[in-house]
């Protein structure tokens, strides 16, 4: 209003102010499509307040600010962070997710091990050793199917035998294999005997043996209840009896 010199008082006028806005948006928010661990790509969604007229965000503290469009696609652990501006320049708090759950990373190769790598007519016991990250332990053996692996594999015959694992994100090992070969369930040839005389004779006779080559001991004895005695040379006999090999 204004006064003249005389007293007299204008008509008051006035003008409302109701354009200054100094409130920032509200805080986004981010959501990831996959929370438990995976070994693919986490896609991030960010939902702005109504009044953001810039929306933007950034993966990593060093990160460059980007316009935002679309979710987020992170393919290694990291954290992103969003922001944004109303239409008259101010700015929002910065709000973070960390992405975590990506490995991508395949386990170690599981160890196998056989009871006993001599030849040996008995069973073969093989113990796999697998990785601490392992949450899914499998083995097969000659090519089959795979198996869950809960206690030693008992092998009955000579094969191969394979172990994989898978950690929780899915990650799948190298397969490890070990090849048992030194199993042997097959006896020997029979050996043959032979005499240096077989017409009668009053002198002593000698019994030759001959072994298979897959011999490894050689073995005869005198009579049935003889000594079953090491093999070197032709046994001699001084009175009938019966050599056994």
């Amino acid at each position: 209003r204004a006064t003249d010199e005389a007293g007299n008082i204008s008509t008051i006028r006035s003008l409302s102010i109701s354009n200054i806005d100094k409130t920032p948006p509200a805080n986004a928010t981010l959501q990831a499509d996959k929370t438990t661990p995976t070994n693919t790509d986490v896609k991030v969604t960010i939902i702005y307040p109504s009044d953001g007229a810039v929306k933007q965000y950034k993966v990593g503290e060093s990160g460059t600010w980007t316009t935002y469009t679309t979710p987020v696609s992170v393919s290694t652990n990291n954290t992103v962070f969003a922001r944004s501006t109303d239409a008259v320049g101010n700015v929002s708090n910065e709000t973070e997710y960390a992405v975590t759950n990506i490995d991508k990373t395949p386990p170690t190769t599981p160890t196998l091990v056989a009871d006993s790598t001599s030849p040996t007519n008995k069973d073969i016991k093989v113990t796999v050793s697998f990785p601490t990250d392992a949450k899914v332990k499998e083995y097969r053996v000659d090519g089959g199917t795979w198996t869950a692996y809960s206690t030693d594999i008992v092998l009955t015959k000579n094969g191969v035998v394979e172990a994989r694992a898978t950690d929780e994100a899915g990650n799948l090992s190298v397969v490890g294999t070990l090849n048992v070969s030194n199993i042997d369930k097959t006896a020997p040839v029979n050996a043959t005997l032979s005499a240096d005389k077989t017409t009668s004779t009053n002198t002593e006779v000698k019994v030759s043996i001959i072994y298979p080559s897959d011999a490894s001991v050689k073995e005869y004895k005198i009579g049935a209840n003889g000594t079953w005695t090491a093999y070197t040379t032709p046994v001699v006999v001084s009175a009938n009896n019966t050599v056994y090999a």
